[in-house]
């Protein structure tokens, strides 16, 4: 099958069988972005490709790590191909517009109960059970898919009868039950790991921005030591272009308004459209009935005429506004102005405690209260004209705090690379963080580069931003 980031991929009889099931082509019709294609209209690759790219990457580190350590990686048994369906399937769960929707889902009761079960079945701690991994692991432990899976086991010269469905589920989360490989799980979900490898050069590649890695030097690099993956000390080129991807993607495309905007104004619609009698979204099998574009078409049907603007707006245009940008050296300065003292670290504090949807809610509608009490006295009337002619009033509703997420190296700092030798030595493995001054790097972004946003619809844009100014005033006082 042909990628167009890594080109040729080779697939197994069983995996190409499963590469056409409406399983994994429903991943077709999921950008693997959400919205970033607003700000990268390249960027509008999907999940299929991710997950197909992320078996691959799976796989060279497999046959890389196996010339060094032969007693431990067979070269075509039974964890051989566990690994690759587990790479295959490890997002076979996303919603609508990849993580866009886990803001929503997540709070569903039944997955909550879903998650709580999982956790116990597959012995895995609560916290790694999220909304997505959640849905992938059912996905995978259904016996619709077991009886799929008999059935390729049943007429495929592979081993795959050795693989079962519980082990590939438990690699979603980082962990199996064989005590000989607990490295295994995490060339997908680690610290370098085959995911990070492909989605950190595919979603800048597709956007347009540079993200080249060496990755040659990293396999050649890559090392099992007392049951554990480290790098040597020459693949400390390649680990540093990843940490420098994920740096740039974050301030250059994941963190960009346009996208943000949309993002918000997405998550608004199926908010509000969850207090419908008659919503289909109040379970998990929104997840599998709905895609970007079949949910987008249910929004706009809503009988909530902003419902309908929401959804109308984010296909064709024009987007909600940004009435004010929200930073660290931003709120620096409009305190300065309100007369207080705050610092960079203060500011970044106040962002955090804004990442609280309880008090993001409350602001929103202190906020909206003040701007329509604007309104009233500017002489500007409340109503606004919906995307199909519907009125609607200004509330609450049209009124978005958004911040955007801090940087993370995903775990990238806890790998050690070891600057000398090719064993394991405590005295010579150093954490990727303390070579690469990660943690200086994500304080930095949080106090220079982070960002935050108060979305609302284009005609209450000036009011909205006074509004916020008030409400600030208050919340630094």
């Amino acid at each position: 099958m042909s990628d167009p980031v890594w080109g040729l991929i080779e697939l197994y009889p069983h995996e190409a069988a499963l590469m056409v099931t409406p399983l994994m082509r429903r991943l077709h019709n999921i950008r693997q972005t959400a919205f970033a294609f607003y700000a990268h209209p390249g960027a509008s690759h999907d999940r299929y490709l991710h997950s197909l790219g992320v078996m691959h990457q799976a796989t060279e580190m497999w046959y890389h790590l196996r010339r060094y350590h032969p007693e431990q990686l067979e070269e075509h048994g039974p964890h051989f191909f566990l690994l690759r369906l587990a790479a295959l399937l490890h997002d076979v769960g996303h919603g609508p517009f990849s993580h866009s929707s886990e803001g929503f889902f997540k709070f569903l009761p039944d997955l909550t109960d879903l998650r709580a079960e999982l956790a116990e079945e597959l012995s895995v701690p609560l916290y790694k059970v999220g909304a997505a991994e959640a849905i992938s692991a059912t996905i995978v432990l259904s016996p619709a898919f077991r009886e799929f899976f008999a059935a390729c086991a049943e007429h495929s010269e592979e081993p795959l009868g050795e693989v079962s469905c519980e082990e590939i589920a438990r690699f979603f989360f980082g962990l199996t039950a064989d005590p000989d490989r607990p490295w295994l799980p995490k060339l997908i979900s680690g610290s370098i790991d085959a995911d990070k490898l492909d989605y950190l050069h595919r979603d800048g590649d597709f956007a347009g921005l540079e993200t080249a890695v060496d990755m040659t030097r990293l396999y050649s690099n890559l090392r099992l030591s007392e049951n554990r993956l480290i790098v040597l000390r020459d693949g400390l080129s390649s680990v540093s272009d990843l940490a420098e991807n994920r740096f740039n993607l974050t301030a250059l495309m994941y963190s960009e308004p346009q996208s943000q905007v949309a993002e918000s104004m997405f998550q608004r619609a199926i908010k509000l459209d969850d207090k419908r009698a008659d919503t289909r979204l109040k379970s998990t099998a929104s997840y599998f009935e709905f895609d970007d574009a079949s949910i987008s078409a249910y929004l706009r049907s809503s009988g909530d005429p902003l419902v309908r603007d929401l959804a109308w707006r984010i296909q064709y245009g024009p987007l909600f506004s940004v009435a004010l940008t929200l930073s660290p050296p931003l709120l620096t300065r409009q305190a300065k102005r309100f007369g207080l003292e705050r610092d960079a670290a203060d500011c970044a504090a106040l962002m955090d405690r804004l990442r609280d949807r309880h008090l993001q809610t409350e602001l929103e509608a202190k906020i909206a209260h003040r701007a329509k009490e604007l309104l009233v006295e500017r002489s500007i009337s409340p109503i606004a004209q919906g995307f199909d002619g519907a009125a609607i009033s200004f509330d609450e509703r049209m009124v978005s705090i958004v911040i955007t997420k801090p940087l993370s190296f995903q775990e990238l700092g806890e790998e050690p690379i070891l600057v000398h030798g090719q064993e394991f030595a405590e005295e010579f493995a150093v954490p990727v963080n303390e070579l690469l001054a990660l943690e200086e790097r994500r304080l930095a972004y949080r106090q220079r580069l982070w960002r935050g946003f108060i979305v609302t619809h284009p005609d209450f844009m000036p009011s909205v931003r006074d509004a916020t100014l008030e409400v600030l005033h208050e919340l630094m006082a």
